[in-house]
């Protein structure tokens, strides 16, 4: 941030022009070096937001001529999904910006999450469409937790703790929808899903593979054309909590089905 203060009495027009052709030039440069040190960041594998990343010291920079802002229109005209996927590819704690009034975010896209470099998204209580029939947000992590093994350190340390929070999404026509899952999530510890609202999909939740310890709570779902949320074969329940989540208009509440172990679920 670069702050400027002139004093205006006693200095010419042709002055202030000059001082103001000189902040002119002063942002232009300032941009222009920030672009560069963000690009040297990437070519030696560390994120931006994020910390290092040992083995990534391939990493592509990003192209500037690229939609890497998140817009928000009043109409969908512009499609989001690339900027948000940037966000959650280079980022550790993601939360989508305030937007005037009235102004929504548009996907057209799954938006895929790995826990180990995006810790946490917060959608900011911002209106989401997808009208498209697909799966809005894929989480996918590496943990492969046996029925009754116990997480390892390095699990317990890179991808306990995903936070998913403040979504609200409203879908495509829950009656005609076939795939428009809103979040899956699988082969994550420790994940914390809470205070987020979805209407009109095909499924609001769904965990599997090796999924474990985890917190569902203070969500509220609508219009699911099959279950709101859904516990699918894979899913490892030990030490799960779900409560106090709203469904309302679903073809199934909240569905267990078939995991390979359940004990300590509240």
């Amino acid at each position: 941030v670069i702050t400027v203060v002139i004093k205006i009495n006693g200095l010419s027009e042709k002055t202030l022009r000059e001082a103001a052709d000189k902040v002119e030039k002063l942002k232009e440069s300032y941009e222009a070096k920030n672009r560069e040190f963000v690009t040297e960041l990437l070519k030696a594998g560390i994120r931006v937001g994020s910390e290092s990343l040992s083995g990534k010291g391939d990493s592509e920079p990003p192209s500037f001529d690229e939609p890497h802002v998140v817009v928000g229109t009043t109409d969908g005209s512009v499609d989001d999904s690339d900027a948000i996927q940037f966000l959650c590819d280079n980022n550790r704690n993601v939360k989508l910006p305030s937007l005037q009034a009235g102004s929504y975010i548009q996907l057209s896209k799954t938006i895929h999450i790995n826990p180990i470099i995006c810790r946490s998204f917060d959608g900011n209580n911002i209106r989401i469409r997808n009208d498209e029939n697909v799966v809005s947000f894929n989480v996918l992590g590496t943990t492969n937790i046996t029925n009754s093994g116990s997480a390892s350190n390095d699990v317990i340390k890179n991808e306990s703790s995903f936070e998913f929070k403040n979504v609200i999404l409203i879908g495509v026509n829950s009656s005609t929808a076939t795939s428009a899952t809103v979040l899956t999530i699988a082969k994550t510890y420790g994940a914390i899903i809470h205070d987020n609202f979805f209407s009109g999909c095909y499924r609001g939740i769904v965990c599997e593979e090796h999924s474990r310890n985890m917190k569902i709570y203070s969500n509220e779902i609508r219009l699911c054309r099959m279950e709101a949320i859904l516990l699918s074969q894979g899913a490892s329940m030990h030490q799960w909590n779900i409560f106090g989540n709203v469904i309302f208009n679903a073809h199934k509440g909240i569905v267990i089905d078939s995991p390979t172990s359940v004990a300590n679920v509240q």
